[in-house]
């Protein structure tokens, strides 16, 4: 049986350093991955029912390729809030804009 504890901000410095390590790799492939995923992002802001003037939450938003989707359906009536905790993936996406 195991009894180690979680130990929640190793948990977050771990996941922050892979992410960290992954940044530049992910900002590479980015245009790749919105061709891979640009269908589903926008079949899952159809079924969100996003639409001009919606407001939208994207929690964990990573490099924000489908928060600036969400953007642009919502236009300027709209809002769309993103979190992101690994600031270096965020960085490294916003190059792309």
């Amino acid at each position: 049986m195991n009894t180690s504890t979680f130990d929640p901000v190793r948990y977050k410095a771990t996941t922050k350093e892979q992410w960290d390590t992954a940044a530049e790799a992910w900002d590479r492939w980015a245009p790749t991955l919105q061709q891979w995923l640009g269908t589903a992002t926008e079949l899952m802001l159809d079924m969100a029912n996003v639409r001009q003037g919606s407001s939208v939450l994207d929690v964990a938003a990573g490099a924000g390729d489908q928060t600036l989707h969400a953007a642009k359906r919502v236009g300027s009536e709209g809002f769309v809030l993103a979190t992101v905790v690994f600031i270096k993936l965020r960085k490294n996406g916003s190059s792309r804009r």
